[in-house]
């Protein structure tokens, strides 16, 4: 059973959630959109998820959330029958909150606004994403940390419109669901430094490639390994084996479960160049993983500011590498810092996050402010 719901907090919403797809493929985006539905489904709400579809189905089936299959958002052809189609499913499930993880999705809902009455909520995931500031014709838009609101101002989303309800991981039920899926390998013995991350170049990934190459120099039993899959995964780790350390340099691709290589991992770390929040280091803290991570954007909310884990200038190795000698050749320092990644987890749970972007419905839908979902200063 979930959590109570506020009093206050209308009950019996039917609300749609808008994704270009429901893949179990790592993105942060399709993962917060599947806690929220899963959670406020256990919380007596009507839920439905509209996307192209994909492996988290199942679990949302389960958990009484329905899917709608809607066209491929990639490509001309398939957005515009999304377009087309949209319209009919508003008109056949008549929500009270439409809520768009995406710019093409938020458009497709703004567009099919005279097909029902609801109010459109959108979400800014991806602050570097130029194509966000499209996320305005949201009747609310949600920050999912306080440093993305500067990135809002700044393209012109009103004020009145900016809510911030800062992410979270902790209690999903995406985990058990991963862990069912697939068991890890093991790493073997020996320390690791363990990066969870899509293979791009703006994950910072051959920055933490070129780290890595230095200290190995001096720490001779610590190994790289990369969990994700990206675009530039197999470019990086050919240009990774060629270094004078590629033989230690693990890329393994895409993992359904990859909280439990941070079970394995001495050092978890996040160098990248720009990040909204950085989902994945609520989870590396809860393992109590000593964190080396990029201060840049959201990253040190997540980090309490640095309390939490060890904040490194982005697109610098150097400090990167300096960050892991630290924490490698210290067992006090590394203790230290485990310490301090496992405390004031509670803010980051999925049922705080729900309340608080329910409570953003109720704002919308005129219910009145219910706390919890503090407005942009």
């Amino acid at each position: 059973m979930g959590a109570p719901e506020r009093a206050g907090s209308p009950r019996g919403m039917r609300i749609l959630h808008l994704t270009n797809h429901c893949m179990h493929a790592g993105a942060g985006i399709v993962n917060v959109m599947v806690d929220l539905a899963c959670l406020q489904a256990q919380w007596g709400h009507e839920v439905a998820v509209a996307s192209s579809g994909g492996t988290f189905e199942p679990l949302l089936a389960a958990q009484g959330v329905r899917h709608y299959r809607l066209a491929d958002a990639s490509g001309r052809l398939n957005k515009a029958r999304r377009l087309l189609g949209l319209p009919r499913l508003i008109r056949a499930y008549r929500p009270d909150v439409v809520h768009a993880h995406d710019m093409t999705n938020a458009l497709a809902a703004f567009t099919s606004k005279p097909a029902g009455r609801f109010k459109l909520v959108t979400t800014v995931h991806n602050v570097h994403d130029p194509t966000s500031r499209l996320m305005r014709v949201g009747d609310r838009v949600i920050a999912v940390s306080r440093s993305s609101v500067s990135d809002m101002r700044a393209w012109g989303i009103p004020e009145r419109k900016i809510r911030v309800v800062l992410n979270g991981t902790l209690g999903s039920v995406r985990h058990a669901f991963g862990q069912a899926l697939a068991s890890p390998p093991s790493l073997g013995e020996g320390r690791k430094i363990v990066c969870v991350a899509g293979i791009e170049p703006r994950k910072g990934i051959m920055d933490l490639v070129r780290a890595f190459n230095d200290v190995a120099d001096e720490v001779t039993d610590v190994r790289l390994i990369l969990v994700g899959g990206g675009p530039n995964e197999e470019e990086y780790a050919r240009a990774a084996a060629a270094t004078p350390h590629g033989d230690r340099i693990r890329f393994l691709g895409f993992h359904p479960d990859p909280a439990a290589f941070m079970e394995q991992a001495t050092v978890f770390v996040l160098p990248s160049h720009r990040e909204a929040f950085g989902l994945v280091l609520t989870e590396a803290r809860a393992f109590g993983c000593a964190i080396v991570a990029s201060d840049v954007d959201g990253i040190p909310e997540a980090l309490d500011g640095g309390a939490a884990g060890l904040l490194v200038p982005p697109g610098d190795p150097a400090a990167l590498a300096a960050a892991f000698r630290r924490l490698l050749t210290s067992p006090e320092e590394l203790r230290r810092w485990r310490e301090a990644a496992g405390r004031g987890l509670e803010k980051f749970s999925v049922s705080r996050v729900c309340r608080e972007v329910l409570d953003v419905y109720s704002d919308a839908l005129g219910c009145g402010g219910i706390g919890g979902s503090p407005r942009a200063a």
